[in-house]
């Protein structure tokens, strides 16, 4: 990492001192870089990791042995959701038929009734 002219001057450093701290800085720097890159990478892979783990635990679908995530991911999205869409077609199918079987009902018992009044009506005249 090179040092500025106005650093050099200030600090009164010879060219010697000047490489000296640039080689340093340039080698504490990298130091820094690659362990954060490493932190950085294993909170990354903890996340996907975390990702996968939860998809698996709602879907109930199974990563593949030596899926990647993204692939693995990928793959369930799809299938999860076709799979959802299958599952409220099929309650609306039930509650569909729930109601027709209702106002079925719901007819015969008005039938029953109207015919009961008629009766009734009959009997009195």
């Amino acid at each position: 990492m090179p040092l500025t002219e106005d650093f050099i001057k200030e600090h009164g450093l010879n060219e010697t001192q000047a490489k000296a701290i640039e080689e340093t800085l340039s080698s504490e720097v990298a130091e820094v870089k690659k362990e954060f890159d490493g932190k950085a990478n294993k909170d990354a892979e903890a996340i996907i990791d975390g990702a996968v783990k939860k998809t698996i635990e709602i879907t109930g679908i199974q990563r593949d042995q030596g899926e990647k995530a993204a692939v693995y991911l990928e793959r369930v999205g799809p299938l999860y959701l076709t799979g959802k869409l299958e599952s409220e077609r099929k309650k609306l199918v039930e509650t569909q038929t729930s109601l027709e079987e209702n106002c079925e009902t719901v007819s015969r018992v008005r039938l029953s009734r109207h015919s009961l009044l008629r009766r009734k009506k009959n009997s009195m005249l």
